[in-house]
C-alpha cells in the first residue's frame, strides 16, 4: 500500500497479476456465515480446506463424458452415410434411364442441422451447468441469481477475475452468441458475421455449424480449466503483498483490542 494513500476496498481490483487481491467486500451470504459460525476444530478446518483446493484441482477431470453428444454425432454419421448412398443410388438411376432425375436432399440437410443445432445448444447448456457448479461448490453460493451471463461476468469481477482473460474466452463467447442465435433465428446478424465460419453466409447451414462446433467442442473445458486456477488463486494463494493488503483493510475498521482479538482467535485456528 502506498504510505498516505487510503485503498478503499471497493474500488480495489485485481486479477492473478496482482496477488494482493481480496474480496471487495467481506460481507457474506447469511447462508454461508451461518456455515462458518459452525465450530470445527483445526483438524476439520484443515481437511475442509484442502478437499475443497483437491476438489478444485480436479473439477475439470471429474467432468462426466457427454453421451448425448456421442449420441448425435452416432446419428449424423448414420445420416450422413444414408445420404450418401441415396446420392449414390440417384446417380446409377440417371445412367441407367440417361435422363436427369430429381433428388430432394433437403429433407437429409435439415435433419443433419437440427442435429449440429442440438449439439450446440447442449454442449453450452452442459458448460453452463458446469461453471454455475464450480462457483457453488468453491465460493458457497446459490448461483440461482446468476442466471445471466452479464450477471456471472460481474460475480467473478467481484473477486479478482475478468472472463474476458481467461484462455478459450473467445470460443466459449463464441458457442454462447451462436447458441442465443439458433433459439431466435437461422439468420447470421452482424454479431456472428465475426466468427470465421460464418463471415460470408446470410443463414446457417448444416456444413457452416458443424465446422464451428467442431472447431469449439472442446474450448468449454479448457476455459473451466483456467477459471478453475484463478479460483483457487483467489481462495488460497496468499502472497506477503496481499496479507499487507488484507491486514490494512482490517486496521481501517478494528481497534487495537479487537484486533488483538482476532489474532489470537486465529490461532486457534491453526
Amino acid at each position: 500500500m502506498v504510505a498516505g494513500k487510503v485503498i478503499s476496498r471497493r474500488n480495489y481490483y485485481c486479477g492473478r497479476e496482482n496477488s494482493a487481491c481480496f474480496d471487495r467486500d467481506f460481507a457474506l451470504p447469511a447462508k454461508r456465515y451461518a456455515q462458518m459460525t459452525t465450530t470445527m476444530n483445526p483438524q476439520e478446518i484443515e481437511d475442509n480446506r484442502e478437499w475443497s483446493k483437491i476438489y478444485l484441482q480436479q473439477f475439470v477431470d471429474n467432468l462426466k463424458g457427454n453421451t448425448f453428444i456421442e449420441a448425435v454425432e452416432n446419428l449424423i454419421k448414420q445420416f450422413n452415410s444414408e445420404l450418401s448412398k441415396e446420392i449414390e443410388d440417384h446417380i446409377e438411376a440417371e445412367n441407367e434411364f440417361q435422363q436427369p432425375l430429381h433428388l430432394d436432399t433437403d429433407y437429409w440437410e435439415d435433419k443433419l442441422l437440427a442435429l449440429t443445432e442440438m449439439n450446440i445448444v447442449y454442449a453450452y447448456k452442459e458448460f453452463e451447468v458446469n461453471l454455475k457448479r464450480l462457483i457453488k461448490m468453491t465460493y458457497k453460493i446459490d448461483t440461482r441469481d446468476l442466471f445471466r451471463w452479464q450477471s456471472i461476468e460481474v460475480f467473478l469481477k467481484s473477486k479478482g477475475i475478468k472472463l474476458s482473460t481467461l484462455k478459450s474466452f473467445k470460443e466459449v463467447n463464441e458457442i454462447r452468441l451462436v447458441n442465443n442465435s439458433i433459439k431466435h433465428s437461422n439468420k447470421i446478424e452482424n454479431e456472428l458475421k465475426k466468427i470465421a465460419e460464418f463471415k460470408s453466409r446470410e443463414y446457417m447451414d448444416y456444413n457452416s455449424l458443424y465446422k464451428f462446433y467442431h472447431r469449439v467442442k472442446n474450448h468449454p473445458y479448457i476455459f473451466l480449466e483456467d477459471l478453475s486456477t484463478h479460483i483457487y488463486d483467489n481462495l488460497y494463494n496468499f502472497d506477503e503483498k496481499r496479507l499487507d493488503f488484507i491486514a490494512n483493510l482490517y486496521a481501517e475498521r478494528m481497534d487495537k483490542e479487537s484486533a488483538i482479538k482476532f489474532m489470537e482467535l486465529l490461532k486457534t485456528k491453526y
